[in-house]
């Protein structure tokens, strides 16, 4: 939500369109999630809309970013343990390595 707040307040994103995409099981948690987003950016006076997709986090919003043409990818980035990422690897980074667009990251 960190983003989100900072694409409302920030007069950069004036009269752009925002789409709110999430990669997640459509489940009750994940719909109450992007809603909360577009109220406040809706409330900000932002033309934005959500998408919820299907599929890992990296390759569905790298998929949905060439798809839709989108400009410019801003996402939060969560910070966790060495071995995790070594074992996992990030979202993140996939997201920087793979994304073909501008990243705007908040952490």
């Amino acid at each position: 939500m960190k983003a989100v707040d900072h694409v409302a307040s920030s007069p950069v994103f004036d009269g752009l369109r925002i789409e709110v995409a999430m990669a997640a099981p459509a489940n009750r948690e994940a719909q109450v999630q992007l809603e909360e987003a577009i109220l406040r950016l809706r409330a900000a006076g932002r033309d934005a809309r959500a998408e919820l997709l299907d599929g890992s986090a990296d390759s569905a919003l790298i998929a949905r970013i060439e798809q839709q043409d989108h400009d410019l990818l801003v996402m939060g980035a969560y910070g966790h343990s060495r071995i995790r990422r070594l074992i996992i690897g990030s979202v993140t980074t996939r997201m920087l390595i793979d994304s073909r667009r501008s990243v705007l990251l908040f952490r």
